[in-house]
């Protein structure tokens, strides 16, 4: 048994089987292909640690054993058994012994020592009595062929490594000068039928470099068998073997696509899917022939299992099948590319297509907004960034009713406050939108939460049950009407939401309803992360962003997300000068908390603020509040420059906006601003 140790200090110190050597210096990035072109630089040892590279294009840095992990989506440290098992089909040695052999000792820690014979003179001896036998020239393969691969034959074989066993008549077939297959002639219960010596390796694999279609086949025979039809194939040597393969490949990177021909059964199918895998994850072409040229001729009631069974069946029709392969795959490239370029086509003129479909925008019922928005809103990412108590989320609503009241579908997806409240605060409104400017006749959000205990006192400080009753009245048609006009276009989800359960919820209304909803969601801050993304909390806002662009964009419909601001944006102030709120300005993107992906991500963001500091301390004296709101980006449209913004009167009792018109025009001093505090 090899040990651990001695297993991974041997791969440490051979780099080179791993990587592939750049074109100018270092190695070939695995992750990225960083320093592949003939000048190019690629990783390199971090210089003082020795054993450890970096790649200085994807920025990751391991030892050989975190790039494997990585390259395979595994984890060093959880997952090292597996990348331990992945590196040594790479390096081809076994701790175990039984299909490879670790032919090397250890000097030192760090120092090994390989030994390999040279069976060059062997190969020599037995090439001179191959004509002694005809079982190649039976099998279809002819001297020529016999003599370019060194092929030869020895009357009585024994094992270099076992003097004592009894000798038998094979064919030798080297695959390099340290190494060879035997095959016995006439097969023996008390031995294999196929013998290896030396450290395994593939039959021909110099090939893989060559700009022709290359055949991958288990055996040595074979691909000795598609070598004599004119094709050029590469021999594993066994199923167990393809960790070879896949060395080679990385290492001579075949510019035409593969062409597998295992054996037709089932180990030969189960190693070409590990083939098809690895050779999809390294992006070589491949195509699998196995079942075409294996399948028997018309008049052949035999099945056939590997290549050189089916020359042997039937040449012609062997050799028919393996230059159709070759012909197929030197079009495949060319068919690659055409369709390719069509399917390109086809989504440019599904572009030009789509710019003549008529797509209304969806009007937020905001005269000057819709202006600014084009006609309202279209597919995209919107962000309403404001400061805490300054009605962010009442203006969202607002919008949201407005949508759904024109018969458009609504989903509110409400992180903090409840279904109730949500609900509490429309009733409001539409109060306060039906009063004719008589307040008298609104009701607060905390009214229409209890509204059957409000207590309404007259002038004697007793109870005013016709004004009480007044209020429950109007409340109840106020309800009913909000139940009419939102029952079948408003659907409020309260609750924190996994950013995958939002998708799922717009996917399932959309199979149900057959409408794109458009989507509010209060607010993103607070919108759990997937199990897959990020454990740092900015950059999971970053993914959840980009989540929500792709959404919006496959389910063509408007996104609307509610912001918070950093800390920063409260008291933005100079270095070593107190916090003043008289020093704040416009909200900045900069100020949106986690702003990196916010800022790049979206398509518009919008900011709400107080159009000068509220200097009253008593809540009830701050029944209106003028607030400005303006649009900071804009992807395909107006922004607002300079002190630009829509001016709008913030009924802060009844959670209703009321839109005054454009203001800040042709003025650039910057306004002050704070972040209200009656309403979120």
């Amino acid at each position: 048994m090899v040990k651990d140790e001695e297993v991974k200090e041997y791969i440490k110190s051979r780099p080179e089987i791993y990587f592939k050597e750049a074109g100018r210096k270092g190695y070939v990035c695995p992750l990225c292909q960083n320093g592949e072109g003939k000048d190019g630089t690629g990783i390199e040892e971090i210089k003082g640690r020795e054993g450890l590279y970096k790649c200085f294009k994807c920025n990751f840095s391991g030892d050989i054993f975190a790039f494997i992990a990585k390259e395979h989506n595994l984890d060093a440290k959880s997952d090292f058994p597996k990348v331990m098992e992945k590196a040594c089909d790479i390096y081809r040695v076994s701790r175990d012994n039984k299909e490879y052999k670790v032919e090397h000792k250890i000097k030192k820690a760090t120092e090994l020592v390989q030994v390999e014979v040279d069976y060059t003179q062997f190969f020599e001896e037995a090439a001179k009595h191959i004509s002694e036998t005809d079982y190649l020239t039976n099998r279809g393969i002819s001297k020529e062929v016999q003599e370019k691969f060194n092929v030869g034959y020895c009357k009585e074989w024994r094992h270099p490594n076992n003097p004592n066993m009894i000798p038998s008549e094979r064919i030798i077939i080297p695959t390099s000068k340290h190494s060879y297959v035997t095959r016995a002639i006439e097969e023996r219960k008390d031995q294999s039928k196929v013998m290896k010596t030396g450290k395994t390796h593939l039959f021909n694999p110099e090939v893989l470099s060559e700009d022709e279609p290359i055949f991958i086949v288990e055996g040595e025979i074979d691909a000795l068998s598609i070598i004599e039809v004119g094709g050029k194939a590469v021999g594993l040597g066994g199923v167990s073997n393809t960790g070879l393969l896949e060395t080679e490949v990385r290492k001579r990177r075949p510019s035409k696509p593969l062409i597998l021909c295992l054996d037709n059964d089932d180990a030969g199918k189960e190693a070409s899917k590990k083939i098809e895998g690895f050779l999809t994850k390294l992006g070589i072409p491949f195509i699998n022939k196995s079942e075409e040229i294996l399948t028997p001729s018309t008049n052949s009631e035999v099945e056939i299992k590997d290549p050189n069974e089916a020359f042997v069946k039937d040449r012609e029709f062997f050799k028919t099948a393996i230059e159709k392969a070759k012909l197929e795959t030197l079009e495949k490239p060319k068919k690659e590319r055409e369709e390719y370029i069509e399917n390109n086509k086809n989504r440019i003129s599904s572009f030009i297509c789509s710019s003549y479909e008529k797509r209304d925008a969806i009007a937020t019922k905001f005269t000057e907004l819709d202006n600014f928005l084009n006609g309202g809103l279209h597919t995209g990412l919107y962000i309403l960034a404001a400061a805490s108590g300054a009605g962010k989320t009442t203006l969202a609503l607002q919008i949201a009713d407005n949508i759904a009241k024109s018969e458009q579908d609504v989903l509110f997806f409400s992180g903090e406050m409840t279904g109730c409240e949500i609900f509490a605060k429309s009733v409001s409104r539409m109060s306060k939108e039906t009063s004719k400017n008589n307040d008298k006749d609104a009701l607060t959000m905390r009214s229409c939460m209890n509204i059957r205990n409000i207590k309404i006192k007259d002038k004697d400080g007793n109870l005013d049950k016709d004004k009480v009753k007044s209020c429950i009245e109007r409340f109840d048609f106020l309800a009913n009407e909000y139940l009419d006009t939102m029952q079948e276009h408003m659907i409020i989800h309260d609750g924190p939401q996994e950013i995958g359960d939002i998708k799922n919820k717009i996917s399932t209304h959309k199979s149900i309803t057959r409408n794109s909803p458009v989507v509010f969601i209060d607010y993103l801050q607070i919108i759990k992360a997937g199990e897959k993304m990020s454990k740092d909390r900015r950059l999971q806002v970053d993914e959840i962003v980009s989540e929500l662009r792709i959404m919006s964009a496959q389910y063509e419909t408007p996104i609307f997300v509610i912001s918070s601001l950093n800390r920063y944006a409260y008291g933005r102030s100079k270095a070593g000068v107190p916090t003043d709120p008289s020093d704040e300005k416009d909200i900045q993107m900069a100020d949106l908390k986690e702003s990196g992906g916010v800022e790049y991500g979206s398509d518009v963001i919008m900011t709400l603020q107080a159009e000068k500091e509220d200097e009253k301390e008593d809540d009830n004296d701050d029944k209106e509040r003028e607030m400005k709101l303006r649009i900071i980006k804009n992807r395909t449209g107006k922004r607002h420059r300079n002190n630009e913004h829509i001016e709008l009167t913030f009924h802060t009792w009844f959670n209703y906006f009321e839109e005054k018109g454009i203001g800040g025009q042709g003025n650039n001093n910057d306004s002050k601003f704070v972040g209200g505090k009656a309403a979120r």
